[in-house]
């Protein structure tokens, strides 16, 4: 049999109780024994803290078993390693890192929807609430009923719907599918409705008289007068529309056009998290909202005691 010299503890010893350097070829050994890399390897593994008893442990992610020191230090895992390799722990973390480059792209994509999105809900539910409120038409208390039964119906059940017109016009994967399918609102005509009864109609009268359009009596009367509740639904809207998450994670699929919700989840590796950045991202991701709120919230504030009369 053949025998080999150990260079550590200087005994000779058969060639099986050296470890091949390479698994495809076994003519390669180590220049110490087995005894003595295992008595070397426990020493290193009490001077870094590692636990003494593992010498090998399998990756969760590549399920290959591999020896103690591809794996790092840990507390929190029963046995002292993480369940990652380290170089699948590269890998993973060089994919989340790439996530949060594109932060700022997703950034720009939610204020995009939110901003556009929020204009296109104040102009058309005003709109609408300006004629529910100032005109008087045949019907209109049965628009108005209709309108406000559209709040019994989930969204879960005009998903499929939706999403098919949406396909045809061909806004999949694109900000404006995101946008357009909830432009008008319920919630916003009522409200804009109820604020608008309260306008004293000898201004609307008094506009007509000095033949102003009815669009200058919308725009450059109504309007202004309804400032507290034109915020009031500004509001709502930016809430809906900053935290969506059903919506835009059914359309859009393609990662160049995620919104903030939608990164926030994909931002989760696939077997393991960097809370520190999760979290500092959610946190980046409320404070426009809590900006636009402490700006808005004097005008929720005023009320309707200003009508415009002297």
């Amino acid at each position: 049999m053949l025998q080999k010299k150990c260079t550590k503890c200087e005994t000779t010893q058969p060639i099986d109780m050296f470890k091949p350097k390479n698994k495809n070829d076994i003519s390669k050994r180590t220049s110490w024994c087995k005894s003595c890399m295992n008595e070397y390897a426990k020493l290193y593994r009490q001077k870094l803290n590692y636990p003494v008893n593992v010498t090998e442990k399998k990756c969760f992610h590549c399920h290959e078993t591999k020896s103690y020191t591809e794996f790092s230090v840990c507390n929190k895992d029963t046995t002292g390693l993480t369940t990652l390799c380290k170089s699948c722990t590269r890998v993973n973390r060089c994919i989340f890192m790439k996530d949060v480059n594109n932060f700022l792209l997703y950034f720009k994509n939610s204020i995009f929807v939110t901003v556009i999105a929020t204009i296109i809900t104040l102009i058309i539910n005003s709109m609408a609430a300006y004629a529910l409120s100032i005109y008087e038409f045949r019907g209109k208390n049965i628009a108005l009923v209709f309108v406000i039964g559209t709040l019994l119906i989930p969204l879960t059940i005009i998903l499929v719907p939706v999403f098919y017109v949406i396909a045809n016009f061909g806004m999949i994967n694109s900000l404006w599918g995101v946008i357009l399918p909830g432009a008008a609102t319920p919630t916003g005509v009522f409200l804009l409705r109820q604020y608008m009864l309260t306008l004293p109609r000898e201004l609307i009268e008094a506009a007509r008289m000095d033949h102003a359009s009815e669009w200058a009596i919308y725009w450059r009367i109504v309007l202004p007068l309804s400032i507290p509740a034109i915020a009031v639904l500004a509001i709502f809207s930016i809430m809906w529309r900053w935290n969506d998450f059903l919506w835009p994670l059914i359309v859009l699929s393609k990662s160049e056009v995620y919104t903030l919700q939608i990164a926030l989840n994909a931002f989760h590796g696939e077997l393991t998290s960097q809370w520190n950045y999760v979290l500092a991202m959610t946190m980046v991701t409320l404070l426009p909202i809590a900006l636009i709120f402490t700006y808005l919230q004097k005008f929720i504030t005023t009320g309707i005691a200003s009508t415009g009369m002297k």
